[in-house]
């Protein structure tokens, strides 16, 4: 049994990882990995699955 809390948490811990899967397969510079954490994570948090989507290029 999982509380919405806890489902929360599990999903986001999800998104977290699938971010990080994603960003260290790019070949980016050191000091631009925390930028490309961020935006990928909100992409794959908050994806609207519209063509026009601003996130749509992060992937």
């Amino acid at each position: 049994f999982l509380t919405n809390l806890n489902k929360g948490n599990f999903m986001n811990r999800q998104h977290y990882l699938e971010t990080i899967e994603t960003v260290l397969a790019w070949d980016l510079p050191e000091e631009a990995f925390a930028d490309a954490i961020h935006q990928q994570f909100t992409y794959n948090t908050y994806r609207t699955g519209e063509l026009d989507d601003q996130d749509t290029q992060l992937q």
